[in-house]
């Protein structure tokens, strides 16, 4: 077992907000854990705890059997790749440099990469399709492109579990499912990961098992399939998200309804409109559009 996480709890001092509340979970080797929940549950709080970047108020953290707070970050980066949602470059290093500093908890203390981490860096660059902003600086690339070698940063470091927090948040929807792709290639390596995602087809698409914090701090996981459902995902997001099969693509996809659909706060709004006269502009479309 990789992780073992238990009766985890956090609070923000600064705040007095609780936003861990015995929180327990296990992760084992080639497993794929996505976490949900809604804005502020703690997601991204849960793996700063796991990465040893936050010390809970109460519980333990242990990775392969050792407790967190007894480890140094080398230590701990030698097994956890951590891909932050927001990354803020410090120096213009070009990308290759940039990715190729994820070697560091592999190379001897006063070291220098050598032409194994070199190979490593640029390997990565390929897997993601970047090689191309290779000699670009990092400080001068978009954020979708910033994500990316980020990721790959993390990848060369050769961890045992990557922790994704919200890995496709600045991406195009090519390069979101060429990332998840990517994660599900690395979980069938061997690799274990945990990604946050606030959108639940991801985790459709990924599988696995699904974690879901509530808005009590407190977690429940199981099999994706189980876990996920109409009724939970309503509970999260307050919003209506339907779970629909797609024969075309083999699998089950969420998506919302028609914009408007089965949300009773937006109807009063919707019937006012029924009372207004069409414009000539807007001769096509008829009350029953609306409904």
């Amino acid at each position: 077992m990789i992780y073992e996480i238990n009766h985890l709890s956090f609070t923000y001092p600064q705040a007095n907000r609780s936003v861990l509340n015995d929180v327990s979970l296990t992760l084992a080797e080639g497993a794929i854990l996505s976490i949900l929940g809604p804005n502020g549950a703690g997601k991204s709080t849960l793996l700063n705890c796991m990465a040893g970047l936050l010390t809970p108020a109460y519980g333990e953290i242990k990775l392969y059997g050792k407790d967190l707070s007894t480890m140094t970050f080398r230590e701990i980066a030698q097994v956890v790749g951590y891909v932050q949602q927001i990354h803020s470059p410090a120096y213009g290093y070009s990308v290759l440099h940039f990715v190729t500093m994820g070697r560091a908890p592999r190379i001897p203390m006063f070291g220098r990469p050598g032409e194994a981490d070199k190979k490593a860096a640029w390997d990565a660059l390929e897997t993601l399709g970047i090689t191309h902003l290779a000699h670009k600086p990092y400080t001068e690339i978009s954020g979708g492109e910033m994500q990316k070698a980020v990721i790959a940063r993390a990848m060369v470091q050769e961890p045992r579990v990557i922790l994704f927090d919200e890995p496709t948040a600045h991406l195009d929807s090519g390069n979101q499912i060429r990332v998840l792709n990517i994660i599900r290639d690395m979980a069938e390596r061997g690799y274990s990961v945990v990604m946050t995602t606030h959108n639940p087809d991801h985790a459709l698409l990924l599988g696995g098992e699904v974690a879901i914090l509530g808005r009590d701090g407190r977690l429940q996981i199981g099999p994706c399939s189980e876990i996920i459902t109409e009724e939970l995902l309503l509970e999260i997001y307050n919003t209506r998200l339907c779970l629909i099969p797609v024969p075309e693509v083999s699998r089950v996809a969420c998506i919302p309804p028609r914009l408007n659909q089965g949300d009773q706060r937006t109807r009063g709004r919707m019937n006012v409109l029924r009372l207004v006269k069409p414009s000539p502009m807007s001769r096509s479309i008829r009350p029953a559009d609306y409904e």
